[in-house]
């Protein structure tokens, strides 16, 4: 996983991102200038319930997966660590030419 330190050091200075988008593959790592967004990239080798997304307490977070399956992975554990809203996609199964359909959820902490 890249890109959430520089989140923990906004965090611990008493400040927040508006949104956290967390894509699960390899990308850029980016920070709105204002500090009003942040982009961390998870590794296609990485587990989504062994992942330290504590900072994610409260914030929202828009998931971009690779599969249906990490895509409900990575919200689970969005949703344990106390994540305000998480809205999540990942396109259907190429390689599967009977899946057409994509998956999408969205989650608020009630």
């Amino acid at each position: 996983m890249k890109g959430q330190d520089a989140i923990i050091e906004l965090r611990k200075s008493g400040r927040k991102p508006s949104t956290v988008f967390l894509n699960d593959y390899e990308s850029d790592v980016d920070r709105f200038e204002t500090g009003d967004h942040f982009t961390i990239s998870i590794s296609p080798d990485e587990q989504p319930e062994r992942l330290d997304l504590r900072f994610l307490v409260g914030l929202r977070v828009s998931i971009s997966a690779s599969t249906e399956k990490r895509a409900r992975g990575l919200l689970e554990a969005c949703k344990v660590v106390g994540a305000k809203t998480v809205a999540v996609g990942a396109k259907a199964d190429s390689s599967d030419p009977f899946c057409k359909r994509n998956y999408s959820e969205v989650w608020h902490r009630g």
